[in-house]
């Protein structure tokens, strides 16, 4: 490329280039979803919650499911006006995406770019800008090409290796907190005030990224409540992204890391010793994941996060009968699951007669979401078993 030709490449060229073709990009996306499917139509500009896109709901940009969100459902617009909506939408979303993408390239905040419009990019930057929307374009998630994601407080390293972390399970470590929090005693004197440092025992269960699990141990820690995490998944490389992630979190001794096929592999001496465990595991159905799934999704993200089974609960069901055995009297479980299923995940916990308190939470897009449910026994053994 001749010098001239190259400078003609400013951050201005860069974005309007970009965003014409993410546009278009999307929109040929999105027709392809309609032609798929009769039931949703799922937004695929943002970062799609795999466990909800594929329902026809969507999520806020920019933050499982940054996926992570959802979306409501949409149907089609006949009226010009609605019609204007949707491109002008879709033009927000691509300069969003593009903006991203070519902020992090040139290690400044998106707002920096702003002011800095007629500046010109180098080669590598301008080429690596290129092949980056062009697998944008082509529905390969933003977080994995920008090769991180937002999760609460934190900015996590994000793979192929783990699901993308999403908005909805905000909420599942929100409910956690709340609860965990709010049954913790008030102290009146320096004696009781020590004696409040008596550490909290937590399992993340499918870790994935550890977004769940760190963000527990920062928070807690923000909030002069000791904790101790142990994050555990079946898949070595989401292990090893959850390690990588864990160097960002200050106190990161209390964080232990463990291959586990949920809480099976777990050392026995810690049986009867959790407060809490937590978990966002697979919990789509075969249905879905056959005929229903994005393909931003599908053709990205690991099935073994997002695969629950006939009716989405495999998972679930084996984990509700494990988690008794490894909780305190007391203990809570926390698990985030999708609304066509915790309703019925729910009845389960309800009908075994081991669990008390018994809840479900709607998201913020007010759809049932967060299972929650304290251990109404002292250990002994789940009777399920």
């Amino acid at each position: 490329m001749h010098k001239d030709e190259h400078s003609e490449w400013t951050v201005r060229t860069a974005l309007g280039k970009a965003v014409d073709t993410l546009r278009r990009s999307k929109s040929s996306a999105m027709s392809d979803d309609m032609r798929s499917s009769k039931d949703a139509l799922v937004d695929k500009s943002a970062p799609q919650n795999p466990k909800d896109a594929c329902l026809g709901k969507s999520t806020p940009q920019d933050s499982k499911d940054v996926l992570v969100g959802k979306s409501t459902p949409q149907g089609f617009a006949p009226s010009n006006s609605s019609s204007c909506t949707a491109i002008n939408s879709e033009i927000d979303i691509a300069a969003s995406e593009a903006t991203t993408l070519l902020a992090a390239l040139l290690g400044v905040e998106k707002t920096q770019l702003s002011v800095m419009q007629e500046e010109p990019l180098s080669l590598e930057v301008k080429t690596s800008f290129e092949q980056g929307i062009e697998r944008r374009a082509l529905g390969e998630p933003l977080q994995y090409i920008v090769g991180e994601a937002p999760f609460r407080h934190l900015m996590l390293k994000a793979t192929p290796a783990a699901l993308i972390p999403r908005p909805e399970t905000e909420m599942l470590v929100e409910v956690g907190l709340a609860r965990l929090l709010d049954e913790r005693p008030a102290s009146t004197t320096s004696q009781e005030a020590a004696s409040l440092q008596e550490t909290l025992r937590i399992a993340d269960v499918g870790t994935g990224t550890g977004n769940i699990a760190l963000s527990l141990l920062q928070e807690l820690s923000k909030k002069s409540q000791c904790a101790t995490v142990y994050a555990s998944d079946i898949s070595p490389q989401a292990l090893s992204l959850a390690e990588e992630n864990a160097k960002i979190v200050q106190d990161n001794q209390r964080f232990f890391l463990l291959k586990s096929d949920l809480l099976a592999d777990y050392p026995k001496e810690l049986q009867g010793s959790f407060d809490a465990i937590f978990s966002n595991p697979p919990y789509l159905s075969d249905e879905i994941m056959e005929t229903m799934l994005p393909a931003e999704v599908r053709d990205y993200e690991p099935d073994l996060a997002l695969a629950g089974g006939a009716d989405g609960l495999d998972v679930f069901r084996r984990l509700q009968v494990q988690a008794p055995k490894w909780l305190k009297k007391g203990g809570w479980l926390f698990v985030e699951l999708g609304d066509e299923n915790v309703e019925i995940a729910a009845e389960y916990l309800e009908n075994s007669g081991y669990w008390k308190k018994v809840r479900v939470t709607r998201d913020l897009t007010d759809r049932p979401r967060i299972l929650s449910a304290q251990c109404a026994f002292a250990n002994s053994g789940c009777p399920l078993q």
